[in-house]
């Protein structure tokens, strides 16, 4: 079971994995663990957003040796929604707009060995964020919109919410186009594709990044939350 750790409702952390180890691998790496989120300000994003939650799935690149805790999982995708959907009800969030998680860099890494298509790799994928998103808006009371980049994953999403959550309106609740685009989603909240070092990436990270013109401010407010996060949860123990 997920065990979640709060620092300054800044940062929601996933802590049931974590030894004294790789508390300290990662305390030096300023990595956060893998299925935490982080909350930032959004640069100059249009003023009705109000935050970007970070979803740490994974390191950005795996670092040598290689240790499981760095690897992205359906797991931490799913730990990391959750933990965006508790920040965002913890800072008075009302929506949150929620992209393709780990669908880039992650998705490989997420599926390796298993002889899986892309295609099954994608649909995978999906229905994780897809009920990870879902179940955890009802238990935060947050509503949410799905965004899909482009029309590929826009279908994505759609045959995965047609068939398993036929309850859901589509119209209300998927949409495609730029995350950053709030007439697009009217979210308060956005959700970033990030990592564990949290910091912007290409993809929708990359478009995020660009949106807010503050990237390099964003990043350090990030780098802050996580050594603050550290210095928390070690004194706690």
């Amino acid at each position: 079971m997920s065990t979640f750790y709060n620092s300054n409702n800044k940062v929601f952390a996933e802590t049931s994995g974590l030894t004294s180890e790789s508390i300290t691998d990662l305390k030096s790496k300023i990595l956060l663990p893998a299925g935490s989120a982080l909350m930032t300000s959004a640069g100059k994003l249009s003023p009705e957003i109000t935050a970007i939650f970070h979803a740490a799935t994974g390191t950005m690149n795996p670092y040598f040796p290689e240790q499981t805790y760095y690897e992205p999982t359906l797991q931490s995708v799913e730990d990391s929604i959750k933990a965006c959907f508790e920040l965002g009800k913890l800072n008075g969030n009302k929506l949150m707009a929620m992209p393709y998680i780990g669908g880039k860099i992650f998705k490989k890494r997420i599926f390796k060995g298993q002889g899986l298509s892309d295609d099954d790799q994608n649909k995978r994928l999906v229905a994780c964020i897809v009920a990870a998103t879902i179940n955890n808006a009802k238990s935060s009371a947050l509503d949410y919109c799905f965004v899909a980049f482009d029309h590929p994953t826009y279908i994505l999403f759609s045959d995965e919410l047609e068939n398993s959550f036929e309850e859901v309106d589509l119209s209300a609740h998927l949409k495609e186009g730029d995350i950053t685009d709030f007439k697009l989603h009217n979210c308060d909240g956005i959700v970033n594709a990030a990592n564990m070092e949290v910091k912007f990436g290409g993809g929708i990270s990359g478009a995020i990044a660009n949106g807010t013109q503050n990237q390099s401010n964003i990043d350090q407010e990030a780098r802050a939350a996580i050594n603050k996060f550290w210095t928390e949860y070690i004194s706690s123990l």
